[in-house]
């Protein structure tokens, strides 16, 4: 039986890949059970979590590369013809998985090659970083197979871009680059093509915060929206006491504050 889903580590990181190149990376039942599993094991680990998880679409010589195309138009159109809870069985699985991207207590970087589409770019989207090739382009066309956003799109897409640009993304089926992604503000990289998972990786490397440190912090910008300003300032408070009393907060602390009021030297 052939799996859509590659999971890999190397150091601290846990890398896995759609691998699903022949359908332009899409959406599998395999693929976001497996995910979704795999991130909700990291949330209740006490330890053994990775430093990041970079997600990322499989490439292959003989199709264009895609981060992931989204849902498989073929098994949507299966399950076209069902009851209603049968239709809303495979969004209920995508939107669990997105709530355990955004819930995974280690940071989550997409690496997007070629192009992602529809839940692809929701997926995307939900993750804490993107990392994008220069040529990478993000489009919503379930418009065009007569469908609606799903998986989190209208919000993630509202979250970052301005309202007249979702619109045109969602009811037109426009493709917007990296590029003028990058330049809003929702790519956090752009890099030559074929270097998205390395740039990533890297872009790991550079997160070297206490583990709860940077589990917290996710856990703050997490809840922003749907937070008030004297909830939020009463959480970080909290949360910056905590760290503060903690073994590797107060290591940390002492290590930098003799760095800074270490004398310069003199000749």
């Amino acid at each position: 039986m052939t799996t859509s889903i590659q999971i890999s580590s190397t150091g601290s990181l846990c890398h896995v890949v759609l691998a699903n190149a022949g359908r332009c990376n899409a959406l599998t039942a395999d693929y976001i059970t497996s995910l979704t599993e795999l991130l909700h094991s990291f949330r209740l680990a006490t330890d053994d979590v990775p430093s990041a998880v970079i997600l990322s679409g499989q490439t292959s010589e003989d199709t264009a590369s895609f981060f992931c195309s989204g849902a498989d138009l073929a098994s949507l159109y299966q399950a076209s013809s069902g009851h209603y809870a049968a239709r809303r069985a495979g969004v209920d699985s995508l939107n669990a998985l997105m709530r355990a991207v955004r819930a995974c207590p280690c940071p989550v970087i997409a690496a997007v090659e070629g192009g992602a589409d529809g839940a692809g770019v929701a997926l995307a989207l939900g993750c804490d970083l993107i990392v994008a090739s220069e040529q990478a382009r993000f489009t919503a066309t379930q418009m065009t197979a007569g469908l609606t956003p799903d998986a989190g799109l209208t919000l993630f897409l509202s979250a970052g871009l301005p309202r007249w640009l979702v619109a045109q993304m969602l009811l037109t089926a426009a493709p917007v680059t990296a590029a003028r992604l990058y330049d809003l503000g929702v790519v956090n990289q752009l890099v030559s093509p074929g270097q998205a998972v390395t740039a990533a990786a890297d872009l790991a490397a550079l997160m070297t915060g206490p583990p709860q440190a940077i589990r917290t912090t996710k856990q703050l910008l997490g809840q922003v929206a749907r937070t008030s300003f004297d909830d939020q300032l009463e959480a970080e408070a909290d949360a910056f006491a905590t760290a503060l009393g903690s073994a590797d907060g107060r290591a940390r602390l002492a290590a930098r504050l003799e760095q800074v009021e270490k004398p310069k030297r003199t000749d």
